[in-house]
């Protein structure tokens, strides 16, 4: 409730939980770095919410796309 009220970009989430879930307008007064903060934020709490065999999944795809990265490719 606080980021609503200090930028005129974030609204309640129309199809979600409006006490948990924000809408932010990407063309409003939110800074990109805390577009970026809400959103590690919000995929951190997505992935703590996986099981575990999928969370290690997700992190062993994570590794192999930072080897790739490292490659060039």
């Amino acid at each position: 409730l606080e980021l609503r009220e200090a930028y005129e970009g974030i609204h309640p989430g129309p199809y979600m939980s409006p006490k948990h879930w924000n809408y932010v307008d990407f063309g409003s007064d939110v800074p990109a770095e805390q577009i970026r903060d809400l959103v590690d934020h919000s995929y951190a709490l997505v992935v703590a919410g996986l099981r575990r065999s999928d969370r290690v999944h997700l992190a062993t795809l994570g590794a192999a796309r930072a080897n790739l990265e490292e490659e060039g490719g």
